[in-house]
């Protein structure tokens, strides 16, 4: 809901009062999310670009699949992760607003 911090104890404390308490923490959430996001030595970011590297953006699901599981995996079996990139179209958005220093 891209709530904001305050809102987001506003309605926590709002549905405590109403006896619904299963909300985590706001520090819990900001916590979980980070882990969303691939380590910074994965990432390459300059003035004209942003790179990550591909295996960090497939290692992330993977490791947060695997750490749902309500059994943990015994032994050594051999798993494969089945994904799909997007290609939507999206890509080059907005790519004739942008300007760099040199400006090219």
């Amino acid at each position: 809901m891209d709530l904001s911090k305050w809102r987001y104890k506003i309605l926590r404390d709002f549905n405590a009062k109403e006896g619904i308490t299963n909300y985590p923490s706001y520090y819990a959430i900001v916590k979980e999310k980070s882990l969303c996001y691939p380590p910074k030595e994965d990432v390459s970011i300059t003035e004209n670009s942003a790179k990550i590297k591909m295996q960090a953006l497939l290692d992330l699901p993977t490791k947060r699949l695997l750490k749902s599981l309500a059994q943990p995996i015994i032994g050594n079996p051999e798993l494969v992760l089945v994904s799909k990139w997007g290609l939507d179209g999206s890509s080059s958005q907005s790519t004739y607003h942008q300007r760099t220093s040199t400006g090219n």
